[in-house]
């Protein structure tokens, strides 16, 4: 009988650090979401004002952030001018552009020549910037699809919630901007 209950109780204790183990990531994962969730709704409320800033600082900030991958994955970063002394909230229009390349770097694919390259225009009534790579791309019929809450191509598999496209377009609208994809599968 002895040796059945310690037989038992050894079953148990694993099965409850098991438990445990996947009840904290569990945790974990919906933090995150109710964190992205937050922050999504917040776009445009917070106390981050208005004001010109330069792309090209915003830029260096998060290519500063992204540069270990960046060289560990071997992908080339173009850079072209940037607009300057643009009016937004520099912190939301930081997460647009870490947004944007942090997707760049997960879908890149394995093609040989990897690169990333990011520039603006300025207009005389708005500023338009651009990211062009060299990854997987996307297919016509999912361009829409990628700015939808939760929406995720099976295309790679990813970590994410599928949260950070409907975020970045959440931010310019607040800004008045708009985003848009043009693209095809395997073109970047």
């Amino acid at each position: 009988v002895r040796a059945q209950v310690d037989a038992l109780r050894s079953d148990v204790e694993a099965r409850f650090s098991e438990s445990l183990q996947y009840i904290s990531k569990g945790v974990e994962k919906m933090d995150t979401l109710l964190s992205s969730l937050l922050a999504v709704s917040r776009v445009g409320r917070k106390a981050d004002p208005i004001q010109p800033n330069n792309l090209s600082a915003i830029v260096d900030d998060v290519l500063a952030i992204f540069d270990h991958q960046l060289k560990e994955l071997a992908i080339q970063v173009i850079r072209h001018p940037m607009p300057e002394a643009v009016p937004c909230r520099r912190n939301e229009i930081n997460q647009v552009f870490s947004n944007i390349l942090s997707n760049a770097i997960k879908y890149m694919g394995p093609s040989e020549a990897r690169f990333i390259e990011i520039g603006g225009l300025e207009r005389e009534q708005d500023v338009e910037c651009y990211v062009k790579d060299t990854g997987i791309g996307i297919a016509p019929e999912d361009q829409e699809r990628i700015f939808q809450m939760f929406t995720r191509l099976e295309a790679v598999d990813t970590p994410g919630e599928g949260i950070g496209l409907a975020y970045v377009k959440k931010i310019l609208r607040a800004h008045g901007g708009r985003m848009w994809v043009e693209s095809a599968r395997g073109q970047g």
